[in-house]
């Protein structure tokens, strides 16, 4: 039995030594988009909205969504909601073809997109991040439309790859 445990010891002992070589990390998600909304829906009572939508180029989606219910003095209440999601290849490919053919880089904004099937007025702000350069655009939540196609396709597909990722409740749909 010494002599078995001996041969053990020896043979572990003459293994030969590995050593790992250090691996270099993966590259840091950088910034795609961040999305702010406020808007304000007058329907039964008052509802007032505040979200925030975050996505990575690792397709990391990060949402805050805050919303006031104001139906009355007794009844008035915030409900927040976060998460963070891993979007899916084809809604964040989507999203990346909807922002490259409508030109995301050369809008303006400074004009409203309009919601028919409801009141609500506010804003909605885009940033976008292309490596070290950056830029955006803020438009008006109402009644009638005045921006161009582009930048209304623009919104509307951030409202679909928000839902497609799993996000509750964010943004809305504008008129097309």
């Amino acid at each position: 039995m010494l002599r078995k445990s001996l041969a053990i010891a020896v043979a572990v002992i003459s293994l030969p030594t590995v050593t790992w070589a250090a691996q270099p990390s993966p590259p840091a998600p950088t910034a795609l988009l961040r999305i702010h909304t406020t808007f304000s829906v007058f329907a039964h009572g008052s509802d007032q909205r505040d979200e925030e939508l975050f996505v990575t180029s690792s397709r990391l989606v990060t949402s805050v969504v805050s919303t006031f219910h104001g139906y009355s003095e007794l009844t008035s209440y915030w409900f927040a909601d976060t998460s963070i999601h891993l979007a899916k290849q084809r809604p964040f490919a989507t999203l990346r073809l909807a922002l490259d053919a409508n030109d995301v880089q050369g809008q303006s904004g400074d004009c409203t997109v309009g919601v028919s099937y409801a009141p609500i007025v506010g804003t909605y702000d885009l940033t976008w991040y292309d490596g070290p350069r950056r830029g955006g655009f803020s438009v008006q939540i109402g009644r009638d439309t005045t921006c161009p196609a582009e930048v209304v396709r623009i919104v509307n597909s951030i409202y679909a790859f928000a839902a497609a990722s799993g996000v509750q409740g964010f943004g809305i749909r504008v008129d097309e």
